[in-house]
């Protein structure tokens, strides 16, 4: 049943106070639009609830009977209700408890609606005027409150809609970068959301899952490893490459994670996921910018992670093969067992064999083998005819003298005129010594 106008009136004076009764707001009385808010027509209750979306001076005073209008019999009320609260709440901090009983709410779009708006709390944008005890005065804006983080778990945990509960997901995800900037902040979010988090990882929803899996990341919750490692597991690509980047950021990682990311490698025939399952190991060996931990710090089990890489050197598709070689350059004799296949990628004369020409230089006189292929690509590889002089030296002063050596057998050998001049060219790249 409706209110009448007569008790729309009364409520209005309890909800607004009499110190505001000449208050505007867009040019009409605050307690007028409280009153539209209430009446007995659903088509201008709608029209009015539509109508205050603006956080302007004596919107602050609205608040009360938005928050009461989301209980309203008609949906588009409530919707708009909670749409104009989302708005508000990014400037005035009395919004956000009604903000979070419309998480509660028995619609399930006023709580979409809802949550959505929640994350835009705390992000700082113009300056908004309202009134003040002297007339209009600057409102910064509102700093996201703890109540939300938490009233976002519970919805989480709770909420029958797998939409609604996504949608939590992806906003914790976004609190999550936000709260990371300050140690404390960190450190309570953490304690806050990674459980909930961690749980909401075995969703039926796949949007549940990501989104999780997405917040986990940024948290580096170490507790969500195993889960995580599961999830490697997953049929969905779109769910094995969103954890192979959350597990990426949670460094360093234990034991249990490489044999892990090293069989969704194995068994993955996409792509996408087999970049970032190396790109995961090589952040958890500080292999990122080519700059490298101490080699005792590198890897907990490096078998596990040559198993994976060496083969990974002759994937078909280019990004793949680029990585692995990367990584290698940074194992110095370790590597030796890459050998071979390093010397085929060479060979091979892609935009990966700089890298592995440098990981061969970095074995040291094991890696003489590779001074022929070295000579090859130094030859018929213009755009690294600077480089493989380089890599010769660093092989040692055994390496440069084959090298040359075996530049002279190439011009004594009939070749074209090309090739000779590639020759020349070579000489001169190695330099006076």
């Amino acid at each position: 049943m409706r209110f009448g106008r007569l008790a729309a009136v009364v409520l209005a004076g309890l909800l607004l106070g009499a110190d505001t009764a000449d208050v505007e707001y867009q040019g009409r009385p605050v307690h007028e639009w409280a009153e539209l808010l209430q009446s007995s027509d659903v088509t201008i209750r709608r029209a009015t609830a539509k109508s205050v979306m603006t956080a302007g001076p004596g919107a602050d005073l609205l608040i009360p009977a938005l928050g009461n209008a989301l209980n309203d019999d008609d949906a588009d009320v409530r919707l708009a209700a909670a749409r104009a609260l989302a708005t508000f709440s990014t400037s005035f901090r009395q919004a956000i408890p009604y903000l979070i009983e419309a998480f509660k709410s028995g619609d399930s779009t006023v709580r979409l609606v809802a949550i959505e708006g929640a994350m835009h709390i705390g992000v700082r944008g113009p300056t908004i005027c309202t009134v003040g005890p002297s007339g209009l005065e600057d409102r910064p804006f509102v700093a996201l409150p703890r109540e939300v983080p938490i009233a976002l778990t519970e919805v989480l945990a709770d909420d029958e809609d797998a939409r609604v509960r996504a949608k939590a997901a992806e906003v914790l995800h976004v609190f999550a970068r936000r709260y990371t900037s300050d140690r404390n902040d960190r450190d309570w979010f953490l304690q806050v959301a990674a459980s909930p988090l961690v749980e909401a990882l075995r969703d039926d929803a796949h949007a549940v899952r990501r989104n999780a899996v997405d917040a986990l990341g940024v948290i580096r919750a170490k507790a969500a490893i195993p889960a995580l490692c599961e999830l490697l597991e997953d049929p969905n690509i779109d769910l094995r490459r969103h954890t192979a980047l959350a597990l990426t950021a949670i460094k360093p990682m234990p034991g249990i994670t490489i044999p892990a990311i090293v069989e969704a490698f194995a068994n993955s025939e996409n792509s996408e996921t087999r970049l970032q399952a190396i790109r995961a190991l090589r952040r958890n060996a500080g292999l990122v910018n080519d700059h490298a931990r101490s080699e005792e710090h590198l890897l907990s089990d490096r078998e596990a992670f040559f198993s994976m890489m060496i083969p990974a050197l002759e994937y078909p598709e280019f990004l793949v093969r680029k990585e692995a070689a990367a990584t290698f350059s940074h194992f110095g004799t370790a590597a030796r067992p890459a050998i071979p296949v390093l010397i085929r990628v060479v060979e091979a004369r892609g935009s990966e064999a700089q890298s592995a020409a440098w990981a061969l230089a970095r074995i040291g006189e094991e890696a003489l083998v590779a001074v022929p292929a070295l000579v090859e690509l130094l030859i018929n590889d213009k755009y690294r005819r600077r480089e493989v002089p380089k890599v010769l030296q660093e092989l040692g002063p055994e390496a440069t003298s084959s090298a040359v050596t075996l530049l002279v057998g190439a011009v004594r050998d009939e070749r074209e005129a090309q090739q000779l001049e590639n020759i020349v060219d070579a000489f001169i790249a190695m330099g006076p010594d």
